[in-house]
């Protein structure tokens, strides 16, 4: 079963503590080498607590619609990266290919 790993979090310009910036150069607040760099830290810390990755915890799925897919998980939990703690929610969407 293909899926595809979404990730929010709550205050995520709290979480990230990135943005300034960027939004003071009169760019987006995102996308800049410093973000990109943290995404990549992020990402390994999810992948360390199991949050993402062939080897992530399952948790029960559910029925979802459009857009979102057929079949969902969804896993929250607090994480902390580079010294910025907060909260992460995990959504996994599956399918209709395969099913």
């Amino acid at each position: 079963m293909k899926y595809s790993t979404v990730f929010a979090a709550a205050g995520l310009a709290a979480l990230l503590g990135m943005g300034g910036a960027a939004l003071a150069a009169g760019g987006p607040p995102f996308g800049d080498k410093a973000s990109v760099l943290y995404s990549k830290v992020l990402w390994s810390a999810m992948k360390a607590a199991r949050l993402v990755g062939a080897d992530s915890i399952r948790t029960r799925p559910y029925e979802g619609s459009e857009p979102h897919g057929a079949i969902l998980e969804t896993l929250d939990t607090s994480l902390t990266v580079k010294g910025h703690k907060g909260t992460v929610i995990i959504k996994k969407n599956f399918g209709p290919a395969g099913l």
